[in-house]
């Protein structure tokens, strides 16, 4: 019911929680004064979970007896002897004594017993050279202790019993107390060879259950012993726990055992290891340990990772994510839906990081050597492309996944995702690179270093467009999805908020280091995680003072975040290798992310066509066995036809036999029918004679009993005249009566009336005597009271002498029962021996009879299948019959079809004729389309003009968006201040100051101007282009040759021409943001002269917008 944790926290203390409501009941600490240790090194409950009996560790070494509900301290004493140098590793209460304990550890043995707050120490007590580890209760008078040496310690009833070598232990049987142990050795130090000294047979882990006992005496292996009986245990199963080793740590070290536990059920085992898994495994089964020398335990839900986790990335298109080990060389997808891991692989080289495409169909990892593309199959990690950079920290693919980004060194390598070419490299970097980050767009990539800078980089130019600098050393970077302000989180524990360049926002969040940073896909929510566990949820745009709210689950420093691409679901990475999934609530639903996740994964041509080959492998072995399995059929049904025929020919012999039987039956019947019928005849005649005697006789006896009826009747109304009589007369008296006793009962209520009155009288009177005798009475039981004190104080002192000789004679008591219990125990086993016997010979008796009942019943069943096997025989005959009758149908069906086909080829023929014609027509319609499509190219491009002047509008209202959103948060922080004239009145004058800009008027008046004067000159530039068309239509018809291989080169210098256009607008744009980047205000003016580049798309596809000067 409940479970006791203690911390470690100053001084010493621990909480009580209850499972079932999750809640903490006590904090309990230690109350004795002069006490300088900082923790508890042992507890444990008692067996009714009353009290909790703990010892806090150097330099006290204090036990402590807590009565946890009422929450103090019942007693104390010292747990190690005053000249032990040693230290307690375990306590363990008694499983039925609440007052009696053992304390184990380095040279310690203690058993001992509290009565009336003091602590007594009894029995066994020479260990002190046996390093003790582990200890725990078989029973209520045994104890099972095990040493780092190898050794367990059997004392029994406070006397020592046995010493056993656990690595070589079979079996332990509790003898008498005055016979010897048989498989003992000494408690003599030189009795332990060097092996055992050197602590690799060391008990571990000992723990004791209803069924038997457990623990550990060698790296990762576990031994189970069976209770037999009250003094038995047998080996029954040896457990191992089998997992590599991990870094530093060798497998005998990773997986020594640590902790075991026990369902309560006692059928399934739990354990621990220095690996961070969990291993369980079923107990007490059957196991032949000279042919299975170890069972082995099962990693709970396909395990986790050892160590810290190196890198973390999500995907896209399904609900997945991808973690490396830095320790474990594994790397492991998750399910965030389903919070299950669905694949791991082992690797040889340590990973340094990892990518997610988005996808979720590769992932990119950083090897010791390499930096590989792997492809994401059905239950494997296969390496496919591989780039020459060695240890790469960090590597991101972009948003779209065309692009990904590595570090090599102190500079950053861009690769295209599809032809693995390196585009960029950035190498302006002095430190470590600590995080990166692609923008929306990926045309710019966000980077910070360890020398406290953050770049932003256009990717194209492979030129730096912003530079931070920052005290504390930027950790990571978040952006929105317009790309025009970021956010950084720093070591010195700030979040700053920076656009175009400058920082406009800076808040203090904590003193410690904040690592990590993430933006939700909707930018409505900041997501931080700190050096000290804490995760922050942050509103976004900011405000002064920011609104966040601080979740606490981390112990160690979170090292990153990251955000599903529907804002619904969170993943927190720590130091310590703990990986945590949150759910975000109160999402709004965005449409573009409204789309279902892929299930859809790859695998590979080879496995493809192995996989069909196996399934063409076992078509064909399927085949083979049904024909195997028909020819068997045949020859069976060849066989019992013959068999079938004999029996038929027999058959039709007992069949005549029984008809000439049933004619002699049917004569013999005859003649018993006619010999009946006679004998009827002369019965009925008997019996007439008979029923006509009877009625004479009936009729007589029938006119006496009228005539009896009679007189009765007249005799019965005679009596009912007297009994009216008699009824009216009684009716008088009762009413006389009546009357007499209603006035005896009147005179009877006035006189008790009477004596009521004098009854209150008299008991007002007693009422004022009895509060007088009260207050006498209470004086003298006040003298009885203090006089009984005294008699029961000196009382008390007699019987508490009485009591303590009593313990000791219960004691001595004690021995001598046990002695006659051990002593009736081996009677009671050689009586159950003898009954055993008899039970076995009982059992052999009924098995022989059963035997024979068996034998019969196998016979009939044998006669039963013949029978049924004659059955299938004649149903299969029938069969074949009616097959061979559908064979014939089927035939002459065949020959008829084949007769409708003939008339058909020449239909097909003319068809084929037609056909033709149809590709002329064909032909025709292509020359047509092609005209056609020449017209849609025209209209393709005043689409795209008009899809660009959209694109503009849509960067102003974004733009228009964010400042009215930045002007709301403090319209909001204004409402706090509403009621206070002063303070309202500063607040809206500095929001006016802050966001009213003429300027801004005459730039929007200015931009008016320019889209008019846009239209109009579109509309010139597209009756230009019509009048162009018509005049190129007319020439096509009139040119030679030549003329059209010089229109061919026109139209190459006119690309080459438009691209050199391009090329110079772009670099004027760049000039002019490089000067007035400066001077930006919080709204962005896009350029119209813009020309926007995706990744991957053609060059010679790309058509500048008309720029008015």
């Amino acid at each position: 019911k409940y479970i006791a944790v203690a911390e470690k926290q100053g001084s010493p203390r621990f909480s009580v929680y209850d499972i079932h409501t999750r809640k903490r009941l006590k904090l309990l600490g230690n109350p004795i004064k002069n006490c300088t240790c900082e923790e508890f090194v042992a507890l444990t409950f008692t067996h009714d979970s009353k009290y909790i009996v703990g010892v806090v560790g150097e330099p006290d070494w204090f036990i402590l007896y807590y009565n946890w509900q009422k929450g103090r301290v019942e007693s104390h004493a010292k747990a190690i002897y005053s000249n032990n140098k040693g230290t307690v590793h375990q306590i363990c209460a008694n499983p039925e004594d609440k007052t009696v304990v053992v304390i184990v550890g380095e040279g310690l043995y203690r058993q001992m017993s509290v009565t009336e707050r003091i602590w007594r120490q009894y029995g066994f007590q020479r260990a002190e050279n046996i390093p003790l580890r582990s200890v725990c209760w078989l029973n209520v008078e045994t104890v099972l202790a095990g040493s780092a040496d190898g050794r367990l310690i059997l004392v029994r009833s406070s006397e020592l019993r046995a010493v056993y070598q656990a690595h070589k232990l079979v079996e332990i049987e509790f003898q008498a107390i005055n016979e010897p142990q048989k498989s003992t050795i000494s408690l003599a130090s030189n009795s332990v060879t060097t092996e055992e000294k050197s602590g690799i047979y060391e008990v571990r882990c000992l723990i004791a259950f209803s069924r038997g006992f457990a623990f550990s005496c060698f790296s990762g292996i576990v031994t189970i012993f069976e209770k037999v009986s009250t003094f038995k245990y047998v080996r029954k199963n040896v457990v191992r726990v089998i997992s590599p080793g991990v870094g530093d740590l060798d497998d005998v070290t990773i997986n020594q055992i640590r902790y075991i536990s026990v369902s309560p059920s006692e059928k399934t085992m739990a354990v621990t290891t220095f690996r961070t898994e969990l291993y369980i495994t079923k107990i007490l089964v059957d196991q032949d340990i000279d042919k299975v020398p170890h069972l082995q335990f099962q990693a709970l839900d396909n395990g986790f990772h050892h160590g810290p986790i190196a890198s973390i990335s999500t995907c896209v298109w399904k609900p997945l994510f991808i973690t490396v080990g830095a320790l474990d060389k594994t790397a492991r997808i998750w399910d965030y839906e389903t919070k299950k891991s669905i694949l791991i692989k082992d690797f040889p080289n340590e990973i340094y990081s990892a990518s997610f495409h988005p996808s979720g169909l590769y992932c990119l990892m950083g090897f010791t050597d390499k930096l590989k593309l792997l492809l994401v199959l059905i239950d494997d990690l296969r390496a496919v492309r591989q780039v020459d950079i060695k240890c790469c920290s960090l590597v991101s693919f972009s948003y779209g996944g065309s692009l990904f980004a590595a570090v090599n060194g102190e500079c950053i390598e861009v690769y295209s995702a599809v032809y693995f070419n390196r585009l960029y490299v950035l190498e302006d970097h002095q430190e470590p690179i600590r995080s990166i980050l692609f923008t929306y767009d990926d045309y710019s990539l966000y980077v910070c270093d360890g020398n406290g800078y953050m770049f932003k980089w256009d990717l194209a130019l492979q030129k730096r467009l912003e530079d931070y600098t920052s005290i504390g050393l930027y950790c990571d970077i978040a952006c929105t999805k317009d790309g025009l302000s970021c956010c950084t989180v720093s070591t010195d524990g700030t979040l700053k908020e920076a656009v175009k360049g400058e920082v406009t926002r800076m808040f203090k969040l904590e003193k410690a280091s904040l690592n990590s940073l993430v933006m939700s896909n909707s930018n409505e929510m900041l997501v931080i995680g700190s050096e000290t566990g804490t995760i922050y949820s942050v509103l976004y745009p900011l405000i002064h003072p920011p609104i966040y709210v601080e979740f606490y689950i981390h112990t160690a420093p979170v090292k990153k975040i990251i955000i599903g691409p529907r804002d619904t679901n969170l993943i927190s990475v720590s130091t310590d290798g703990s990986l945590c999934i949150w759910s975000v609530l109160n999402v709004k639903k965005q449409c573009s992310n409204d789309f279902k996740n892929i299930t859809d994964i790859l695998v590979s041509v080879n496995d493809y066509n192995d996989k069909n080959n196996v399934i063409k492998d076992l078509g064909a072995r399927l085949n083979e066995i049904e024909t195997e399995h028909a020819y068997i059929l045949q020859q069976i049904t060849a066989g019992h036809e013959a068999a079938l025929k004999e029996f038929h020919k027999g058959y039709l012999s007992t069949i005549e036999d029984l008809k000439f039987r049933i004619k002699q039956i049917d004569r013999e019947h005859l003649v018993e029918m006619n010999e009946l019928h006679t004998k009827m005849d002369h019965m009925a005649v008997a019996h007439g004679q008979q029923m006509e005697k009877q009625n004479d006789f009936y009729t007589g006896k029938l006119i006496e009993e009228y005539e009896k009826y009679e007189a009765l009747e007249q005799k019965n109304k005679d009596i009912t005249a007297d009994c009216l009589k008699q009824i009216l007369h009684i009716k008088a008296e009762n009413e006389d009566g009546i009357k007499e006793i209603v006035r005896e009962k009147d005179e009877l209520i006035t006189e008790y009336l009477q004596l009521i009155e004098k009854l209150e009288t008299e008991i007002t009177e007693i009422k004022q005597i009895y509060e007088l005798l009260k207050s006498d009475i209470s004086r003298q039981v006040e003298e009885e009271i203090n006089r009984v004190n005294s008699k029961f104080n000196a009382i008390k002192e007699d019987l508490d002498k009485e009591n303590h000789q009593l313990m000791c004679e219960k004691g001595i008591r004690m021995k001598q029962a046990i002695k006659y219990l051990e002593e009736i125990d081996s009677y009671k086993t050689k009586v159950r021996n003898l009954e055993s016997e008899m039970d076995v010979m009982k059992k052999t008796e009924l098995n022989l009879v059963q035997e024979v009942k068996v034998l019969k019943a196998e016979l009939a069943e044998r006669d039963w299948t013949i029978n049924e096997k004659d059955k299938i025989i004649i149903k299969v005959t029938e069969r074949n019959q009616e097959l061979s009758k559908k064979k014939f149908v089927l035939s002459s069906r065949i020959e008829a079809l084949e007769n409708k086909l003939a008339p058909k080829g020449n239909e097909l023929a003319d068809q084929e004729q037609t056909v033709d014609n149809l590709m002329r027509e064909i032909a025709q319609l292509k020359a047509t389309v092609e005209k056609k499509g020449f017209q849609i190219d025209t209209l393709k491009r005043r689409l795209l003009a008009n899809l660009n002047e959209l694109k503009e509008q849509k960067c102003k209202t974004q733009a228009a968006m964010y400042l009215l959103k930045v002007i709301k948060n403090e319209v909001f922080r204004a409402k706090e201040v509403m009621f206070d004239y002063c303070k309202l009145k500063r607040i809206i004058l500095d929001i006016y100051s802050k966001y009213d800009n003429k300027a801004t008027m005459a730039d929007l008046q200015t931009s008016k101007l320019m889209e008019t004067e846009f239209v109009s000159h579109k509309r010139y530039l597209e009756s230009i282009i019509a009048k162009v068309t018509d005049r190129i239509r007319k020439l096509k018809k009139q040119r030679s040759p030549v003329q059209t291989h010089l229109l061919n080169q026109n139209k190459f210098l006119l690309k080459e021409l438009l691209a050199s256009r391009q090329e110079m607008y772009r670099l004027k744009k760049l000039n002019c943001v490089s000067v007035a980047g400066a001077q930006a205000k919080i709204l962005l003016q896009p350029d119209l002269g813009a020309s926007y580049f995706m990744p991957g798309q053609d060059s010679v596809a790309q058509r500048p917008i008309v720029r008015h000067q």
